[in-house]
This record gives C-alpha cells, structure tokens and sequence, in this order.
C-alpha cells in the first residue's frame, strides 16, 4: 500500500533471493536429516507465519518492515517447493520421480492460474479502512494457506525410496 515501483521491485527482489538462500539451507537439511515429513511440515507452518507478518506489514510509510516481512517471506515460503518435491519422489516411488513431480507441477500451474485471477479480482477491492491484513485479498491468502495446512499436517507419507535405498 503506498510503496513506489522501485521500492515493490527492491521488495521482490528481497523476497527472491532470500528465498533462494533458504531453499538451499533447506536442501542442505533434507539431504542431511532425512527428516523429509518433518521439514515438509515445518516449512508450511514457517510460510504461514511469514504470510501473515508480510500481509500485517503491507502498510504505508513501513518500507522497512514492508522489504523485512517480503525477505521473511521469500525465506520461509521457497523451502516449501524443495520439501515438496522430496516428498512427493519418496512417497510415490516406485513411479519415477519425472511422472510424480510432473504431476505434482501440473497442480501447481493450474492453481497458480486460479490463483493469480482470482488474487487480481480481489485487490480491486477495498478494505475499507480496516488494518493490514484485514482486506479481501489477505482474507483470502489466510484462508488458502489453512486449507493446506490441513493436509500437510495429517500428512505421514512412507518413505519408501529410502526405506529401498537402506535395505540395499
């Protein structure tokens, strides 16, 4: 709310690399712990928390806060793709990781599609002078993200690539 292009370009691009920094550190952990449910669950429970904050911080004459809660964002929420992944190629294996993940990102464009039409419709609309995050569009990413979670939270997939690999 407020911001220039500039300052929303510096804001994304905040988000965009310290998302790419947390993916790896993300990497680094799954590859080490192998803890896949674990991180899975932590990462989307981590991208709901950043949401809110990013969404409490979309306020005028807050850049700070706005280009910190967009960087917190970014770190928290890009981690969830590679905990995805991991856990979609262990879960559904014996099928090639190719097929499930092409699945998996098939999902992905389409509600990404639903998503970005929808997310415009709703930021036409006003708050009405009611706080961030009390506007139609964060109503909407709020309630979004706790129908994931609730997935993702009785999620207890087998692992059963790993459980192979170990085996021999």
């Amino acid at each position: 709310g407020g911001y220039s292009n500039s300052e929303i370009g510096v804001t994304g691009a905040a988000l965009i690399m310290s998302g790419f920094v947390g993916a790896f550190c993300t990497g680094f952990v799954l590859d080490y712990s192998k803890a896949y449910r674990t991180v899975l669950k932590a990462s989307y429970y981590l991208a709901f928390v950043s949401w809110i904050f990013f969404l409490s911080n979309c306020r005028p004459n807050q850049f700070g806060l706005f280009i910190a809660s967009g960087a917190l964002l970014g770190f928290f929420t890009l981690p969830t793709i590679p905990s995805t992944i991991v856990s979609t190629a262990e879960c559904s294996y014996p099928i090639p990781e190719d097929a499930s993940v092409g699945f998996l990102y098939i999902g992905a464009n389409l509600m990404a599609i639903v998503m970005t039409f929808g997310g415009q419709v709703l930021l036409t609309y006003s708050s009405g002078g009611s706080p961030a995050p009390f506007f139609p569009f964060g109503y909407w990413v709020m309630s979004t993200l706790l129908l994931i979670l609730v997935p993702i939270t009785l999620f207890q997939g087998q692992y059963f690539r790993l459980e192979e690999d170990t085996t021999n």
